[in-house]
């Protein structure tokens, strides 16, 4: 119905202010172009969160606490981003970051849009992908950035959502995360999982679904969520619990460990 739509805030995951190519109008339109299409009435609480692939994570704790305070029954989560328009393209050529013939260390540029809708536990007349435990850290060894790479950052987050979740890393059966192509997020994937794994019964499989879409940014953690719901429902998913990871150029790290719980069986 129309009045329940109205009653479910917005929160945007974008690009952050200093991406190359950014448009100077996202902040003050994306959300007002988005409720005039949808012929909404702007919900108080909606927001736009500019982190790039951190955004959604951010956005996501916001989502917990409105609904913890009962601000909101639902929330919807989602992330747009994209990498083609020719001004973004130049500043990541300049910058050696894009894949090309003569640069193998690079990404693909896509772009994407895609949303995920947040409620309480156990409300839903379907199945559910439960967000059992979330972490957040910064990494100092940047992209862009001299000091070594040791990972510091994102095994952080994975201890904190570990922790939160009340699982060790042979409990998860795989991980979906945002590598692109760069070797970076590779090394930081690789540095983070010799730190915390150990023996399991699962081979932690490195997911990264960017492969196929390219870089997307800001839209990816939503995608993350998508494809973990999606691979237990049609039984492809290595174990019943996923590790999602996503990290943003300025450092920011984000992990979230997930499981789904299929409408009339018992948690994950």
């Amino acid at each position: 119905a129309p009045e329940a739509r109205a009653s479910i805030p917005l929160l945007i995951g974008v690009a952050a202010p200093d991406r190359p190519g950014r448009s100077a109008r996202l902040d003050g339109e994306l959300l007002e172009e988005v409720y005039d299409r949808l012929d909404m009435p702007r919900h108080p609480r909606s927001a736009l969160f500019a982190g790039d692939q951190a955004g959604c994570a951010q956005a996501l704790l916001v989502a917990q606490a409105l609904l913890e305070r009962g601000e909101a029954e639902r929330v919807v989560v989602g992330g747009v981003d994209s990498f083609l328009h020719q001004p973004t393209l130049d500043g990541y050529m300049d910058r050696r970051r894009v894949m090309t013939p003569s640069n193998s260390n690079g990404f693909f540029p896509g772009e994407a849009g895609c949303a995920v809708l947040v409620g309480r536990p156990g409300t839903s007349d379907g199945d559910e992908l439960w967000i059992h435990g979330h972490g957040l850290a910064v990494e100092n060894a940047t992209i862009h950035g001299t000091e070594p790479l040791r990972a510091r950052g994102l095994t952080e987050a994975v201890q904190q959502a570990l922790r939160s979740a009340g699982v060790r890393m042979k409990d998860v059966a795989y991980r979906l995360t945002d590598l692109s192509g760069e070797h970076y997020k590779f090394k930081e994937a690789l540095f983070t999982a010799g730190r915390l794994g150990g023996e399991s019964e699962y081979s932690l499989e490195l997911w990264h679904p960017i492969e196929y879409l390219g870089e997307i940014g800001a839209a990816v953690l939503p995608c993350l969520l998508a494809q973990a719901m999606h691979a237990v429902q049609e039984g492809y998913a290595p174990g019943p619990l996923a590790l999602c990871h996503v990290g943003s150029d300025s450092g920011a790290r984000a992990a979230f460990v997930v499981g789904l719980k299929r409408q009339g069986l018992g948690g994950v």
